[in-house]
């Protein structure tokens, strides 16, 4: 899935100046739908995140 237009927004605002194609292909490759979950975030959403058959909930740390 090809990076949006806000996406490529936040990545030149983050480095300050326009990646390289270099840089836009591993931007692509690292945001992808595969690494990055785009359309299924909203669906891991529904499932639980705290109970007691759930070992570790989204962005908590092992302790």
């Amino acid at each position: 899935m090809p990076l949006s237009d806000n996406e490529k927004v936040i990545i030149k605002t983050s480095l300050g100046r326009e990646p390289t194609n270099a840089e836009w292909l591993v931007f692509e490759a690292e945001w992808s739908e595969h690494c990055s979950y785009k359309s299924s975030r909203r669906f891991l959403k529904l499932l639980p995140s705290e109970a007691p058959h759930v070992l570790r909930g989204p962005g908590l740390t092992p302790h």
